[in-house]
């Protein structure tokens, strides 16, 4: 629906700026406020990141190839009727900017039998965020 357009079309639309940009990522990112407008959707705190973190990231947008195939696929995929044989988590930040709390609601009614976790004061990408929280959650997964 227009969640998913909205989401899929901000990632191509980043996408797109980063191979523009090519070797001139680091010019953005070394600012607090290029590392603000290039991670605004995906981060809670952008201009916290290191230059050296924030460059890799777009860095690793561009050469990542699955990319474009991931985000046609997920144009028309459906989660319906899935039951996870393992312990499931799902992690919503909270100042999530690319994907809104209402989709956290969705998703607890489409696996209620997963764990879902709010993610205080993060954005989409929260390792960027809290480290330590994304570790902590991790390893007590299971």
């Amino acid at each position: 629906g227009p969640g998913a357009a909205y989401a899929l079309g901000s990632l191509r639309f980043a996408r797109t700026m980063v191979q523009t940009l090519g070797p001139r990522t680091a010019r953005l990112t070394r600012s607090p406020l290029g590392r603000t407008l290039a991670f605004w959707q995906l981060a809670a705190r952008p201009w916290q990141m290191t230059a050296e973190a924030a460059d890799g990231a777009l860095r690793n947008l561009v050469r990542s190839p699955g990319f474009e195939a991931t985000r046609r696929a997920a144009r028309t995929y459906r989660l319906t009727g899935f039951t996870p044989s393992v312990p499931v988590t799902v992690a919503w930040g909270t100042r999530d900017l690319l994907t809104p709390r209402h989709q956290a609601h969705r998703a607890a009614q489409l696996l209620p039998a997963a764990r879902h976790v709010r993610l205080r004061g993060c954005g989409h990408s929260p390792m960027s965020d809290n480290p330590g929280r994304i570790a902590h959650l991790l390893t007590s997964t299971g």
